[in-house]
């Protein structure tokens, strides 16, 4: 992370991602779980209004995902890797349920949507991706770390169609978020 200012936060990173099975018809036509390399751009913008926390986050991905054919009995073999590219937008709010206690210790509720659209030659069916949405409920230990969790769900487009149509799914889950803030610009030396 590189921190602009307070309202800027500049990322940049890589990620390896293997997705497993799960909903009606896996992501994956073979049914396998399959890897991913994934490099990212993202810019987080803080808007506070009043008592709310309101952040954008702009993300671009560089998306390679392994393709997975069927080999022998009970095998798989990675195919070739696919390359794609992913554009992703978060909206979200937070709001401190009570004022913040010594250290800044305070609970919080937050909620948000990401949408993520696909672009390139191989983005096949979903150039609309897939949408999430989240209610959280959080606890800030101080200025350096926090958790929460709560509701989340996501509604996905399969990158295929199924007997000559798309196909989106619904998922429903639990998520649990932990953030670290390590901020290491230099401070001002206090005044005498």
């Amino acid at each position: 992370n590189y921190t602009v200012n307070d309202k800027l936060t500049l990322r940049f990173g890589y990620a390896w991602i293997e997705t497993f099975p799960y909903g009606d018809y896996p992501i994956q036509a073979a049914g396998f779980r399959f890897p991913e390399h994934r490099l990212y751009q993202m810019a987080t913008l803080n808007n506070p209004v009043g008592k709310f926390e309101i952040s954008h986050r702009f993300m671009l991905e560089q998306r390679w995902v392994g393709r997975m054919v069927r080999g022998v009995e009970n095998t798989r073999t990675l195919d070739e890797w696919v390359y794609s590219n992913r554009l992703r937008y978060m909206g979200r709010v937070q709001v401190p349920l009570r004022q913040p206690g010594p250290g800044g210790r305070a609970w919080y509720a937050a909620a948000y949507d990401e949408i993520f659209i696909g672009f390139g030659k191989n983005v096949g069916e979903n150039v609309f991706d897939q949408n999430r949405i989240g209610l959280l409920l959080g606890y800030r230990f101080g200025p350096k770390f926090r958790i929460e969790g709560g509701y989340f769900q996501q509604v996905l487009q399969l990158g295929r169609e199924i007997e000559n149509r798309n196909v989106f799914q619904r998922n429903n889950g639990i998520i649990v978020n932990t953030y670290l803030n390590l901020d290491l610009r230099k401070q001002a030396p206090a005044a005498p």
